[in-house]
Parts: structure tokens; C-alpha cells; sequence
């Protein structure tokens, strides 16, 4: 299986995605989703370390944060027909490559991912929404942090296990956040006790308005893309 040398962010792979609810059972992490890459940065001993976001078929129940992904870009990154939905509210963080990335020819129809990790490329407009609602989440206080291996080489190993984004790597999120322009940590504005970029960031709202936002910006969205 082919695995890029640098992670192809804004991509979607094959990956045994740790589910914050199973985080405490480790070996719960058996089965194989669509993930999406949202950052990754170097650490001071030159790891890589990757910021990644689970697609599921379970629709969110209440207090969750999720957005539907489209029907059209899932027939484009090759997935069932069934609805899924990417959830902002929890982000796996694991060095790259990692031990969990599987072939995608596992999960997608596409014939072009055979021999790859990689399903295919989100589109910018949508992927935009992602990092977004994921920065939503941050700010609400509501993002959980599985971190899946040591964060260096140099660093002791660290088991697997969930804590508040909040309470646990916050500054490396928002220096992130604002490296690749999702909020802004100098021009912000407060809304609803939050802070958000002016020029870079909406205010919160559902996942079913992100929903059908992202829907109707898709509509040109062709396979050939």
C-alpha cells in the first residue's frame, strides 16, 4: 500500500478511527472509516503530527456536532449510499503515517484508490465549512482529543485516551487554527462568548444549515474534478 511521505491534508483515507466513546478500549479502534486529514504540524524533534476527523454512518444524536456529507461528494470519494456525516466534535491526533491507515480500496468503489490510503481530495469550498465547524467546536468547548501515539520520537509513548481539546493541547489547536486561517489569534470579534476571526469565521449554527450550505455549493461539483 502506498502512503504519501507528507499527509495529505484536506484528503479523506482509510483509517481505524478511535471513537472518543471507545477510548478507554483501545482495541475497540478494529474497524475502518473514511477520515479526513484537517491539519498537521512538525513537532521541535520533526515528527508529523496529523489532526483527523471521523466519518460515520450514525446520525448525531443531540449535543453532538456533525455535518451530513453531501450525497454527490459521497459518490465522489466512493462511499455507500447511505447518509454519513463528519463529526467536528472529536478529532483523532496520531504521528504520520502511523500504524492505523489501511488500504481504501477497503471502504471506497472508486478504481482508482487501489494500492493507496488515500480516497480521494475534499472539495476546498466544502472542506472550508469542516475547519470551520471544527473551530466551532473548539470554541464551544465541546471538541474531545484521542490521541492515538507518541507525539515524537523523543517523548515518552502515550496510550490512547480522550480529554478536552480545551485542557489538552489548546495552544497547539489555536496556533493551527490560525496558521491556516480559520480564526485569527490577533483580529477577532467576540460572538455568543466565542472568538472568531472577522473576516475568517461564521458565527455557529446546526450542522443541517452547514448541510445544506454545503449541498447547494456542490451543485457543479463534478467526478472529473
Amino acid at each position: 500500500m502506498k502512503i504519501p511521505a507528507r499527509p495529505p491534508v484536506g484528503h479523506v483515507v482509510a483509517y481505524e478511527y478511535l471513537w472518543s466513546s471507545k477510548a478507554k478500549n483501545p482495541q475497540d479502534a478494529e474497524k475502518v472509516y473514511p477520515t479526513a486529514l484537517i491539519l498537521s504540524k512538525r513537532d521541535e524533534l520533526g515528527s508529523t503530527i496529523v489532526y483527523a476527523l471521523g466519518i460515520s454512518h450514525m446520525r448525531p444524536p443531540e449535543g453532538r456536532r456533525a455535518l451530513e456529507v453531501p450525497p454527490k461528494l459521497r459518490r465522489y470519494i466512493g462511499l455507500d449510499a447511505e447518509p454519513q456525516w463528519i463529526y467536528t466534535d472529536e478529532v483523532n491526533v496520531f504521528v504520520w503515517p502511523g500504524p492505523d491507515l489501511r488500504p481504501a480500496q477497503w471502504i471506497s468503489q472508486r478504481p482508482i484508490v487501489e494500492d493507496t490510503c488515500v480516497l480521494a481530495a475534499l472539495p476546498e469550498d466544502w472542506f472550508s465549512l469542516v475547519k470551520q465547524h471544527f473551530a466551532e467546536s473548539y470554541g464551544l468547548d465541546r471538541l474531545q482529543l484521542t490521541k492515538r501515539t507518541k507525539e515524537s520520537a523523543g517523548n515518552a509513548a502515550c496510550s490512547d485516551g480522550v480529554a478536552p481539546a480545551q485542557q489538552h493541547n489548546s495552544a497547539t489547536i489555536v496556533a493551527l487554527l490560525d496558521e491556516n486561517g480559520i480564526i485569527s489569534t490577533t483580529t477577532t470579534a467576540v460572538c455568543r462568548g466565542i472568538m472568531y476571526s472577522t473576516a475568517n469565521i461564521a458565527p455557529p449554527c446546526s450542522y443541517r444549515s452547514y448541510s445544506r450550505r454545503s449541498t447547494s455549493r456542490l451543485r457543479n461539483f463534478g467526478e472529473g474534478r
